[in-house]
């Protein structure tokens, strides 16, 4: 009896704080073990494992809605939950995927049970990636100052490897730079510009900066040089007509008179067989001064093409 009143005058004492401590103490526990039935809707990252020479084509989310069911202690670990999906043996063409609790990552400890998932299913439509090589067009806005004008454009590298879904790329005969303004310029231009591409699927090999060169001169007229003679790569070829004349695009300031001496006009006999047919070429014609090959440019010649045969055997 000695030993329950001593246990009883001990419970008794400090009663009031004694009953605060154990009531907070059940207060902190309910919030720790919060209740077992509780949901929350996640939004968690959507991963799609695809063909290493595919490509997704379609718009399709990046993330999806997922209800999860469980203590509210245990809801720290949605920050570890992912959804995946597993296309890696996936063909080309659309795929609909429905989503189930499978596709979701979640560690076994957490206990917490997957209620839901918005969208149920989602389309995947894969396309086999390719890659061609394209030329570069220099884009230019203005114009130069007056009386000059732009004599050639030209990028370096001429050409750039586009690369992207099939159908994206296979439309794209060639690839612009940004603009380069011309605007009252009266010398050539140097300058690096990015690629214009409005694909944001397709990616380009040099991605980075081009360099542009645009040569910009005195405005040229056009000049024609009569009767320059025709020649033969090789003897024992006759050509009809023996002379043609030549269409020049030559600086306004240019002051030097331009002669058939000033110019060359070859053909190649090629194949030409001995059986004496004929057959019509192009002739190749050139400048004979190469520093005027910088500021004049061959525009034509007329008659466009010669008749060509051979007047002897080989």
């Amino acid at each position: 009896m000695k030993f329950l009143r001593n246990a009883l005058q001990v419970l008794l004492e400090n009663w009031a704080v004694k009953l605060i401590a154990i009531f907070l103490a059940l207060i902190l526990w309910l919030v720790v073990r919060g209740e077992p039935g509780a949901q929350r809707v996640i939004t968690i990252p959507l991963e799609i494992s695809i063909p290493r020479n595919m490509e997704v084509v379609n718009d399709r989310p990046n993330a999806v809605d997922v209800t999860l069911q469980g203590f509210s202690a245990n809801m720290w670990l949605i920050q570890q939950i992912s959804c995946n999906v597993d296309l890696r043996t996936a063909g080309e063409g659309e795929h609909i995927v429905p989503l189930t609790p499978e596709n979701i990552s979640i560690p076994r400890t957490a206990g917490l049970e997957i209620v839901a998932i918005r969208p149920a299913r989602i389309a995947i439509d894969l396309e086999r990636t390719i890659s061609k090589q394209v030329p570069i067009a220099v884009a230019t806005s203005g114009d130069p100052a007056p009386d000059y004008e732009v004599y050639s454009k030209s990028a370096n590298p001429p050409t750039v490897l586009v690369s992207g879904p099939q159908t994206h790329v296979m439309v794209i005969k060639e690839v612009s730079t940004e603009s380069v303004p011309l605007s009252d310029q009266t010398s050539p231009i140097r300058t690096y510009v990015n690629l214009n591409i409005p694909d944001a699927m397709v990616h380009t090999t040099p991605f980075g900066p081009v360099q542009v060169n645009i040569d910009i001169g005195v405005h040229r007229k056009t000049v024609t040089v009569r009767n320059v003679p025709v020649v033969a790569d090789e003897p024992g070829v006759a050509i009809r007509p023996s002379r043609v004349s030549i269409q020049l695009l030559v600086p306004a300031n240019y002051a030097r008179q331009i002669t058939p001496a000033d110019l060359s006009a070859t053909v190649a006999v090629g194949d030409l067989d001995d059986s004496g047919s004929e057959t019509t070429v192009k002739a190749q014609v050139k400048l004979t001064n190469p520093a005027d090959s910088a500021t004049i440019i061959i525009k034509g010649t007329q008659p466009a093409k010669v008749t060509i045969k051979k007047t002897r055997k080989s």
